[in-house]
């Protein structure tokens, strides 16, 4: 049986959110964001003149504050999440950001195809709170250093 759809309107509109901000703050050099469909492994595809530009992971945790990310060894994203950002790095030749927001503070990573490839810490964790064990998988820790915060960028992410 598959495992079940945790992801919900509001966590969508929490990402949307982040997504138009992300778009308004590149829109002067014709940055648009793309929605992709609900179960694609990656959230958004954001192009340039028509033409795909970066991917875009936004992850919204209104719960938890970058303090107490940094003291779980950094910002914890399945192993699986990242290897489908790097095989769409790798096939498309283009960029992938990684957007996350902590209790309002919205901090990016950008990958590139020249970081490649990636290593991080990896360790088998997850939520246990839903009694799903498929919530428990392999996961790797990107150190909060290597975010930037979304104030500390300049207009043009390129």
């Amino acid at each position: 049986m598959a495992s079940p759809l945790y992801e919900n309107e509001i966590n969508r509109e929490n990402e949307r959110r982040v997504a138009r901000v992300l778009a308004e703050r590149w829109k002067s050099i014709g940055l648009q964001c793309i929605q992709m469909p609900r179960k694609s492994p990656i959230d958004y595809r954001m192009d340039r003149d028509g033409k795909p530009f970066y991917w875009l992971e936004v992850k919204v945790r209104p719960e938890i504050t970058w303090w107490r990310i940094e003291r779980m060894g950094g910002y914890m994203l399945a192993r699986s999440k990242l290897q489908a950002i790097i095989e769409a790095i790798k096939r498309d030749r283009i960029s992938a950001i990684l957007a996350v927001e902590a209790k309002g503070d919205l901090r990016i990573r950008f990958w590139q195809l020249s970081e490649m490839p990636l290593t991080y810490d990896v360790a088998r964790t997850g939520r246990t709170d839903r009694g799903d064990r498929s919530d428990v998988e392999p996961c790797v820790f990107i150190p909060v250093p290597e975010f930037d915060k979304l104030k500390n960028l300049d207009k043009d992410p390129t």
